[in-house]
This record gives structure tokens, sequence and C-alpha cells, in this order.
């Protein structure tokens, strides 16, 4: 508003005049924001559209939706494809329209989170098998010596046959490992008695 003040004089007579002229008062157009989260989804999933505005009276939807809308506010949509979702907004300073774009993906597409695996269940350790341990028990060998003569001179050659059972190791009157029962023949170098083993 301004104001212009006159004074006038006319024959000594003053006078006084004022002018006042008033200009539109400015007002501030609305501010309108609008997205979605996340921004890319699946198809049949779900995605929050989140809006906000400012020096607004009143917001209406149009594209993905319709109608008039609360001027803040969050709504869960489900589009069966790719959407874009506008809000216009007005005031006293004029009509202000965002829009965002929901997408809707596939398996493959690149910079689409991946959904966690579900955790694996902890599993209680698994128990060793039980061996079970059988001794078996072999009945002890047998052997049985037997000489050709029972009594002989001084360098007379005699024979010593044996026979076992049971025995995988057999020592002769030799010391040699002779299982099969091989006979051997054996002579006395000096008179005297002697003693001849084996051992199974």
């Amino acid at each position: 508003m301004i104001g212009i003040v006159g004074i006038f004089s006319i024959a000594g007579v003053t006078a006084y005049a004022q002018v006042f002229s008033t200009e539109p008062v400015s007002r501030p157009a609305p501010v309108v924001t609008i997205y979605a989260t996340p921004a890319e989804i699946r198809a049949g999933e779900s995605t929050t559209l989140t809006w906000s505005s400012r020096n607004a009276a009143a917001c209406y939807g149009s594209g993905a939706w319709s109608g008039a809308k609360s001027r803040n506010g969050t709504k869960i949509v489900s589009p069966s494809g790719t959407s874009t979702f506008a809000l216009a907004c007005h005031g006293r300073g004029g009509a202000t329209t965002a829009s965002f774009t929901v997408i809707i993906g596939n398996a493959t597409s690149p910079g689409l989170p991946t959904k966690p695996e579900p955790p694996v269940e902890p599993q209680p350790p698994t128990k060793p098998p039980v061996t079970s341990t059988t001794t078996t028990t072999l009945p002890p060998p047998t052997c049985t010596l037997t000489s050709s003569k029972s009594s002989v001179l001084v360098n007379e050659p005699f024979t010593l046959s044996w026979t076992t059972t049971n025995a995988t190791y057999i020592s002769d009157p030799g010391g040699k490992n002779n299982p099969t029962g091989t006979p051997s023949s054996f002579s006395v170098p000096v008179a005297g008695q002697y003693t001849y083993a084996i051992t199974a």
C-alpha cells in the first residue's frame, strides 16, 4: 500500500488531499514432494508412497491414483506394472504438480535387491556312531616232535619231524621258521644227552 499526501493552497485557503494505492500481495506457490520406497519392485510386491506439501489448501491425485488426497501422508501401493503417481496441490499462490514413477522389474533387473535367504536353523551335533569291538579268541597252538631214533652214536645222523595246529610261526630245533613241519636231519658231535624243542 502506497500513500500520497498532497497539500493545496487556493486564495489563502489550504486544503489537504490523500491518495492511496493498494498493490497485490504476493503469495508463495505450493511446494509438493512425492516419492516411493523402494522405487523398484517385482510384480506382486508392495511399495510405500510418501508425499508432503507446503502452502497448499487442497491436493488431488492423478495417473496411477486419483481423487482428493491429504496434503501429507503415506500409502502402500501394489501396482501391476510400471506406474506414475502424480499429485497436484492448490493454494492461494497457485498450483504445483509433482510425480513419481514406480518401476516394476523382473528377477534379473540390475540393482533390484535380492530377497534374503531364510536363516538356517542350527542343527544339534551329530553323535559319533557306536563301534562295537568283537574280540575273537583263537585256540592255543599245539605241536608234536618225534625223532627217527631214540639213541644214536657220535656223528650218526637222525631225523626230527613235527606237526603243529593253530600256529603261524614255528621255530624248529635249528632256529629256523619251519611251519610246514619239514623233517630236518641232525647229528651229535660228542656223546651225551640232548634235548630238542620246537616253539609255536
